[in-house]
């Protein structure tokens, strides 16, 4: 006799040869397969719900790969594939060592053993060939889960990567590695309307003061009759007396705005050259450009690098704490002037 092992066990009963095949031991595969009433388990709806997968890390670029290759598909999918793979193997050792064990019988004749190993190998071979296309399939099935978490893995770089250059080329929009593309675009337009919108006052700003140089300069008051400081149109009014005709009061005015645009993109363009030039260095930037431009605490230099580094912009009225105002002189240099 034959164990299950393949080990040859003596038969103390008389041998009886029939042509009856044995049946052969019911193969299934490794690889679990849910039914649709674990799928929709309540403890899986509230899984899904209440405690959702994490999104991959998008900060760490090889966390990515190990996030969705050694995801619960690719590893279940491994997991049944080595199994599969390991009973093939043991079946294989198990016929052998039967086929041995049967030659090695040294109660049984020739004729007796040879038809006993072909019997024998029969039975073997349609287990081993079922066991072979198991493993084929679980194979195929996990390469095909690497196949598939590769491919995202894939997709997750890429997303990654947009959102480096987006965080690097709009540090002010305070863009991280959570953002989708959609919300870091949608970061990058509320920041843009913002600097557009601030810039607008800046520009409204200096022109104002550009006003208040120029009555300094022709001796106009720009003082109200209570002491307080003469809003835009009033200053202007005030400078139109000073003028003929209208359109000479118009191109003094347009002057004055082209002046202060012409001195404040003359001022970005500098803080931008200096950005490339010291890789962003605050530093760095400061030397490059003292002596050149006005890189004191809330200037037009000063606010454009805290812009970039993602910081509040200084109010140099307000900050100064004095109720000082900043007025061009007519050299081209910014006077303090205390009402």
């Amino acid at each position: 006799m034959i164990d299950a092992q393949g080990n040859y066990v003596p038969d103390v009963t008389p041998v009886t040869t029939t042509n009856n095949l044995v049946p052969t031991t019911a193969v299934t595969s490794s690889i679990p397969v849910p039914t649709p009433a674990q799928i929709y388990s309540a403890s899986n709806i509230a899984q899904a719900t209440n405690a959702p997968v994490a999104p991959p890390d998008l900060s760490n670029a090889s966390a990515i790969y190990n996030y969705y290759l050694g995801g619960a598909d690719v590893t279940s999918a491994r997991t049944a594939a080595e199994a599969d793979a390991a009973a093939l193997a043991k079946a294989k050792a198990t016929a052998r060592n039967r086929q041995l064990a049967i030659e090695g019988n040294p109660l049984e004749s020739q004729q007796f053993i040879v038809g006993q190993q072909a019997r024998a190998g029969q039975l073997d071979n349609a287990a081993l060939n079922a066991l072979a296309d198991i493993a084929g399939v679980s194979s195929a099935n996990y390469a095909s889960a690497k196949q598939t978490a590769s491919e995202k893995a894939n997709i997750a770089l890429s997303q990654r990567s947009e959102l480096v250059s987006l965080i690097t080329q709009n540090p002010g929009a305070k863009i991280t590695f959570n953002d989708t593309i959609e919300s870091a675009t949608g970061k990058i337009k509320s920041y843009n309307d913002k600097v557009a919108k601030d810039n607008q006052k800046k520009a409204d700003e200096e022109y104002k003061k550009s006003l208040k140089a120029e009555l300094i300069k022709l001796g106009i008051s720009n003082k109200t009759s209570k002491g307080g400081t003469m809003s835009v149109k009033s200053m202007e009014k005030a400078l139109a007396s000073e003028y003929k005709s209208k359109s000479d009061f118009e191109k003094k005015l347009n002057s004055l705005k082209l002046k202060s645009a012409t001195e404040k993109i003359s001022e970005l363009q500098a803080v931008d050259n200096a950005w490339k030039k010291t890789g962003g260095n605050w530093d760095e930037m400061i030397k490059s450009l003292q002596g050149k431009y006005d890189v004191s605490s809330g200037s037009v230099i000063d606010n454009e690098i805290r812009r970039r580094n993602g910081l509040a912009p200084i109010d140099k009225k307000s900050s100064s704490g004095t109720g000082s105002n900043y007025v061009v002189g007519p050299d081209g240099i910014t006077y303090e002037v205390t009402p």
